[in-house]
């Protein structure tokens, strides 16, 4: 099963990330712990998640989770963005040298 083409993550972003935020400041007592949270999963969603998932997408044995785990990850804003800006350059450089 593919996942959505990358607009629909770039989309869903612009509504989801303002929400995804504020009910995650509401789990903390301190705007401090809050912000270094949110700082983590931002950069976990978008610097490590991917690579992860590429390198599992690389192995035939372990293609099938990483299919899974991108599913999981969706309902987080910034993979969403991270995929829709992965989705849009591989299909731009697609049709640029086919």
């Amino acid at each position: 099963m593919k996942a959505p083409k990358g607009w629909v993550f770039i989309f869903i972003n612009i509504f989801a990330n303002p929400v995804f935020i504020y009910f995650l400041s509401t789990l903390f007592k301190t705007s401090q712990a809050a912000l270094l949270v949110t700082i983590f999963i931002y950069l976990f969603g978008n610097l490590v998640l991917p690579v992860v998932l590429l390198i599992l997408g690389l192995i035939e044995s372990t293609k099938k989770y990483a299919d899974v785990i991108r599913w999981i990850f969706c309902p987080l804003p910034i993979y969403d963005v991270g995929k829709g800006f992965y989705e849009v350059l591989i299909n731009d450089l697609t049709n640029t040298f086919t």
